[in-house]
């Protein structure tokens, strides 16, 4: 009997094991292109959080490269970048541009830890949440090419 115990008893705890499936990357190509920073959302002057519109004189521009690495308008490298995107809530590693060079403000920045961003797309718009879902928020439109 306790043979037959010790033979079932691993197939039984084996038979409720799953395999861990890893979620599919999430298909950056639509990101592919410039962005332009138009809107930050933030607390206005009554204290509520509202989207606030930048002056254009004031907007900066973002371009995702066709194989994913993220660059400011100067085609350099982000400082504190983190190692995770979330594309509408679909995982990417970040791609660190080795050929692009640093911004030289980048040695003076303390970056935070700050493990992911988070980016809703949807057409022309894409909203990048910092470092959680709930964060500071950043609207920017896509640039005609």
């Amino acid at each position: 009997m306790k043979q037959l115990v010790f033979y079932f008893l691993p197939i039984l705890l084996l038979s409720g094991c799953k395999s861990r499936e890893e979620k599919p990357e999430a298909d950056v190509s639509a990101l592919t292109g410039s962005w332009r920073h138009v809107a930050l959302y933030r607390e206005d002057e009554n204290g509520k959080l509202a989207w606030q519109d930048i002056d254009e004189e004031s907007q900066r521009s973002l371009t995702f490269r066709s194989d994913g690495a993220l660059v400011d308008h100067n085609g350099k490298s982000l400082c504190c970048m983190p190692a995770v995107f979330y594309l509408n809530g679909k995982r990417f590693d970040t791609v660190f541009p080795e050929e692009a060079e640093a911004q030289p403000n980048c040695a003076y920045v303390l970056c935070g830890i700050c493990e992911a961003f988070y980016l809703d797309y949807d057409g022309d718009e894409l909203v990048i949440s910092g470092c959680s879902p709930s964060g500071s928020k950043n609207r920017y439109v896509k640039e005609d090419i």
